[in-house]
């Protein structure tokens, strides 16, 4: 697979399949956090958070070349790389979003919805996790943030969201974790009572 930050490829005529991308967001875990914190106070590279940037990167990259070659891509052109606080800090000019909405139910986003939100913003919180979000909730005091859990939806989102995914705007299934027979039905529940967090939707066929 080539990879080129550029629009082009020298001597090779291109052909546009799609857009493709990857993304990650990553934390360390609290010991390490506590030792970077100290860090900061006398100066100095912050070792542990250049690895997990660098593994993001890594990672991040990974998932948007697994995005090409299901479109039989031999290349990605107009690559670039960029963490979620380098976007939040060039797109906001540095004051933070004022809405946060979390979708995915995960410890992770949840995290970057705090860090990457502006003082006084509204984060709305959609998704339905079953891991544990683990966090010093001082940031939240600081910044005066507002959450709110929301679970329930308008007849107009629906319509529109059935809309976006007959259009083929969207693709859905890379959000199902598994895909079940009607006769079946008793073990996706089953699956999803004991769910580890590891499972995101399933998916129950009525028919053919």
């Amino acid at each position: 697979m080539i990879l080129v930050n550029t629009d082009y490829i020298s001597g090779k005529e291109l052909e546009m399949l799609g857009i493709v991308k990857g993304s990650t967001i990553h934390s360390k875990h609290l010991g390490k956090d506590i030792a970077q914190a100290f860090k900061t106070l006398v100066g100095g590279e912050l070792k542990a958070y250049n690895e997990m940037m660098n593994e993001a990167r890594a990672i991040a990259t990974k998932r948007m070349v697994e995005e090409a070659e299901e479109l039989g891509a031999d290349a990605v052109v107009n690559t670039k790389t960029q963490s979620l606080e380098e976007f939040t800090k060039e797109f906001t000019n540095g004051n933070g979003f004022d809405v946060c909405i979390e979708a995915c139910g995960a410890p992770e986003t949840f995290l970057g919805c705090i860090e990457n939100a502006a003082f006084a913003a509204n984060i709305i919180l959609i998704g339905n996790g079953k891991r544990e979000t683990n966090f010093v909730h001082s940031i939240i005091l600081k910044k005066e943030l507002n959450i709110h859990g929301s679970r329930n939806a308008l007849k107009d989102d629906f319509i529109n969201n059935i809309d976006i995914v007959a259009s083929g705007k969207a693709d859905v299934m890379k959000m199902v974790s598994g895909v079940y027979d009607m006769a079946d039905a008793h073990d996706a529940f089953k699956a999803l009572a004991n769910n580890d967090g590891t499972l995101a939707k399933l998916l129950i066929k009525i028919g053919d």
